[in-house]
């Protein structure tokens, strides 16, 4: 650098980085890259900061040139990584984060890029085993023990990512990041006050740490101390944060000025709202745009599929944050050839932009307060009509959203109090499940016509709360010969294995009857082990849905206990569609029905023999209905906007 003409000019621009004086910073680099464009050290710093600022495209960009100017510049290639990972070029990203690791293997950020680029890429042991070797390099770098746990935890082994989180901890003074993924760890694992309690110190912290606030609230559906209106309050609190941009000239909430929360029925004429002879649009088809990060082999997909595939009239857009596309993901940009928009390193900003430039009428947000939600789009108002559906279970809280779909067993008269948008009640069920094509026939029954009834959940711990598992404790007493089999993500983790059998014992379960499996990434075996199951039982204050609807497919009656919320009423939701008389009000009609089960055994193999094709039959998989339906609520709820 010492004759280069320009070094020292990057130098001060260097030194004005450092202090965080960035507009200086830029200002120096962008001079002497007008003078000289190939100046490797001003390509390499203003992409680092263009980085940090967020404009990922220039970055790449800058970063690129610096490479092919200076191919061996291994820190020109490290920071490269990160912005192709935000960019979704992981191929990419792993190409030049193993390049990185040959030609430094003794730095340790090249071994924690290449983990980055490993998990980006689902390579998640192989993610671990970098992340280690750059600890172990460095044994300071705490955030390579944290990102290590997360890995560990994405694939159920909830003890090692406790040690790599503990490792972490002990490497510097408590954290928000590190408090937010102990507090996912142990949610998990299925202790929920204590989850909550890590996510309230994480916030503490740090309030404005993006995506804290929503893992709170999500977390709060499960709390079995929560009532519903503490979770609302919660949500219309912190959600209220999500939106304070302008309009940009669009209409606002359509129930703004009037009672928040007023149920709108889609499939009747009301004088009162102005809906019933709204004419459809005369120009052109309505624009439906649907937001998710879940466009691949997620639960959320198997919903929405069967309503993608039977749109008509309406144009459909797609706005899909997959990182990793796979055959889900492939399937749905078929489906909308022209409309399908990857999101994949676009800030919310900018996909409000896109979404501007589609001119949508009605979006979708098919997240809510999940992992890689979009609500701050929908929050800065992109679309004149804004709709909450599918992939969470209650209020988002956010202001700019108009409405949330619902059905009258899920959010019965009276829940109004508990949304922050108009509640939507679809006449057949808010949902439509599309069975998987390659699902196993249906087993007979394991219990027989005099053997011991196993019960099972496949719920996520998370779901199986103290009050959920002190009723199945009354179940198992009442039915003295019966097992319990539960199937989670964590349970084929030893440690994860005892300290639930503890909580079990506490329950009052004799763990001898009860039997652990881990989960199974294989679709068609995880389907086969509800041939192990007599009846699932559905987990309360946060019921099943995929869960549910996959063991009535496999010819697994599900007993439900009836809620006070949308969380804990979704069982009764899909139990009506599918006409299936096994909802209980109260826990002794829930132990009663467990006992009638066993007692009439002849019942039970009818039953389980005919599930499949009742559920085939009812609305639960009526696909053409169902998506009738939904866009005429669209249709709707745009003309009410429009008003």
């Amino acid at each position: 650098m010492a004759s280069d003409p320009f070094a020292k000019r990057v130098s001060l621009g260097a030194m004005a980085h450092r202090e965080g004086r960035l507009d200086d910073a830029e200002a120096a680099y962008r001079a002497v890259l007008a003078a000289s464009p190939r100046q490797v050290d001003a390509l390499y710093l203003l992409g680092m900061l263009v980085g940090q600022r967020g404009a990922s495209g220039e970055a790449t960009a800058l970063l690129e040139r610096a490479l092919a100017l200076a191919p061996g510049r291994t820190a020109v290639r490290l920071g490269l990584v990160p912005q192709l990972l935000r960019a979704g070029r992981v191929s990419d990203a792993l190409t030049h984060a193993e390049r990185a690791v040959a030609e430094a293997p003794a730095q340790a950020p090249a071994h924690h890029a290449l983990g980055d680029a490993r998990l980006a890429a689902g390579e998640t042991l192989a993610a671990v085993e970098s992340y280690l070797a750059a600890a172990q390099l460095d044994p300071t770098r705490r955030a390579s023990f944290e990102n290590a746990g997360v890995a560990l935890r994405d694939l159920g082994l909830l003890g090692d990512a406790t040690w790599c989180f503990a490792e972490a901890g002990r490497r510097g003074p408590p954290s928000a990041p590190l408090l937010a993924n102990l507090a996912g760890l142990v949610k998990d694992a299925g202790r929920i006050d204590e989850a909550l309690a890590r996510y309230r110190e994480a916030l503490a912290l740090e309030p404005s740490l993006p995506g804290l606030a929503s893992n709170l609230l999500y977390a709060m559906h499960y709390a079995d101390g929560a009532t519903p209106a503490e979770v609302f309050e919660a949500h219309a609190t912190l959600g209220a944060t999500l939106g304070a941009a302008s309009d940009g000239g669009l209409a606002g909430a359509p129930h703004e000025g009037s009672t928040v929360g007023a149920a709108l029925d889609p499939c009747a004429a009301s004088a009162e709202t102005g809906l019933g002879g709204a004419a459809p649009m005369a120009a052109r088809p309505l624009r439906v745009g649907y937001v998710s990060p879940d466009i691949r082999q997620h639960s959320v997909a198997y919903f929405l599929e069967p309503v993608l595939a039977h749109h008509e009239g309406v144009e459909v857009f797609v706005y899909a944050d997959v990182p990793r596309p796979d055959a889900v993901t492939e399937r749905v940009r078929a489906m909308v050839p022209s409309g399908f928009r990857s999101v994949v390193g676009l800030d919310d900003a900018q996909v409000r932009a896109l979404v501007l430039a589609d001119g949508i009428d009605v979006l979708v947000d098919l997240a809510g307060h999940t992992a890689n939600h979009r609500l701050g789009v929908f929050g800065a108002r992109a679309a004149r009509t804004q709709v909450t559906w599918l992939g969470y279970p209650g209020s988002t809280g956010v202001k700019a959203m108009d409405f949330r779909l619902t059905d009258a067993e899920a959010d019965p008269p009276g829940h109004e109090a508990f949304a922050t948008e108009t509640l939507v009640r679809l006449p057949s069920g808010f949902l439509c499940y599309q069975p998987p094509s390659d699902a196993p026939d249906v087993a007979p029954s394991p219990a027989g016509l005099d053997g011991p009834l196993t019960f099972g959940s496949f719920n996520q711990l998370a779901k199986l709360s103290a009050s959920t598992l002190a009723l199945w404790a009354r179940v198992m007493e009442a039915v003295p010969r019966s097992r319990l089999f539960l199937k989670a993500r964590g349970l084929g983790d030893p440690g994860t294995v005892e300290a639930f059998r503890a909580r079990l014992d506490a329950s009052g379960i004799d763990v001898a009857r009860v039997e652990f499996a881990g989960q199974q990434r294989d679709g068609r075996a995880h389907l086969d082990s509800y041939g192990r199951l007599d009846v699932a039982l559905d987990p309360f204050p946060y019921n099943g849905t995929t869960t549910t609807c996959e063991a009535l497919w496999m010819g697994v009656p599900t007993l439900v206990r009836e809620g006070d919320r949308h969380a804990s009423r979704v069982g009764l939701s899909l139990l009506t569609r599918v006409g299936l008389p096994l909802v209980a009000r109260t826990d002794d009609e829930y132990v009663a029905m467990a006992v009638a089960l066993d007692a009439d055994r002849g019942a039970l193999a009818s039953l389980r023999a005919s599930l499949r094709a009742r559920v085939a039959a009812s609305p639960l998989c009526d696909a053409r209905a169902f998506t009738d339906a939904l866009q005429d609520a669209y249709r709707r709820m745009h003309a009410r906007a429009d008003l």
